[in-house]
């Protein structure tokens, strides 16, 4: 048996709990960046993205949808004109992709009761912060989901320029990494007709020149290089990112071409949750909270009591489901909406 029950202890508690995490996540000192995540890939994307998957979003339902567009990929040049009495043509085709929540993934942690009566922490700090530390775990498995899925998506460069093109890779030597590169880049993203504000990620590359030319407004060449640098609006720099991918690398992508989607089913149940009876001396109550880290993503949490060998154990389960889409291809599967540029040469065949 189940219900819904506003007001109760438990919900007090809940909220409690609740309050105590957004309080230290938004403390001083330096033990806050024990909960701030490493998340700038997913924070790329969630921060831009253009696309609507409402449907896939609602907490009640668990949907699949299909997105359809039509193909036409005539590349040819028109011909001289014949017989206006003989009208014939290639017919127009029409493609689909469908996208649904395929991941699903967990933390889980506990504590007990009588754990407390010699301790200097409350039950409510010490499940705060647990639940504060689960959740950066959470948010940087989103992070490096994201990265690696960039990183996959990197389309075929169609303007190698000076450099070399392999696969999704474009390889620059060291020596060009300067705020210079971006003209070639600006390039790269017109001939490969990337939108018009991309978006720029990258780790350890360029960081340092970054902070130069913004140390440097002030002289008109420190003008001119800071304009190159923010050619694509704020860069997003990942403190994982080099050891992630195994190279030094900047990634461009479209907004309107990745977006991150997750579900919430607990959100269904309102700000109380859902208290479930289990028996046996057990009870569980389903709610959500909200990443403090990545916006728009919302962790169920299932919280459960029981009571056991002369001691009431509390457990709690956060969990997420969600997916990154990529948007649909057309006519060339070599164009994606994404660009990869790696610092050093192309490895030899």
């Amino acid at each position: 048996m189940s219900q819904i029950i506003p007001g109760n202890f438990d919900c007090g508690k809940l909220l409690e709990i609740k309050a105590k995490v957004v309080e230290i996540f938004n403390g001083e000192g330096v033990i806050k960046s024990e909960y701030i995540s490493d998340v700038e890939p997913a924070l790329a994307i969630l921060e831009n993205q253009t696309a609507n998957f409402q449907v896939l979003q609602n907490p009640e339902k668990d949907r699949e949808v299909k997105v359809y567009w039509l193909d036409d990929c005539d590349e040819e040049d028109p011909t001289d004109c014949t017989d206006q009495c003989t009208i014939d043509g290639d017919p127009i085709g029409d493609n689909c992709v469908n996208y649904a929540l395929t991941e699903c993934f967990e933390k889980s942690f506990s504590v007990t009761e009588e754990q407390f009566r010699t301790s200097l922490h409350t039950q409510e700090e010490v499940v705060a912060r647990a639940l504060l530390k689960k959740m950066k775990l959470m948010d940087e498995f989103w992070a490096a989901k994201a990265l690696a899925f960039l990183n996959a998506s990197a389309g075929v460069n169609a303007f190698a320029g000076p450099y070399n093109v392999v696969g999704g890779n474009t390889y620059i030597p060291a020596a060009a990494w300067n705020p210079d590169i971006m003209g070639y880049i600006d390039t790269a993203l017109w001939m490969n007709k990337l939108g018009s504000a991309p978006k720029m990620l990258s780790g350890t590359l360029l960081k340092q020149y970054a902070w130069k030319v913004g140390m440097e407004t002030t002289d008109p060449t420190g003008q001119s290089a800071a304009a190159k640098m923010g050619a694509f609006g704020v860069p997003y720099f990942d403190r994982r990112m080099d050891t992630i991918l195994g190279e030094k690398a900047l990634i461009l992508f479209d907004p309107n071409a990745t977006a991150i989607v997750t579900k919430a089913r607990h959100a269904a149940y309102g700000e109380a949750g859902r208290l479930v009876d289990t028996g046996a001396g057990g009870q569980q109550r389903w709610y959500t909270i909200p990443s403090m880290n990545l916006p728009g993503i919302v962790y169920d949490v299932a919280y459960s009591a029981l009571c056991s060998g002369d001691d009431i154990k509390h457990t709690w389960k956060i969990k997420t489901r969600g997916d990154i889409f990529l948007n649909p291809l057309g006519c060339s599967n070599d164009r994606t909406g994404v660009l990869k540029f790696v610092c050093g040469t192309a490895p030899q065949a």
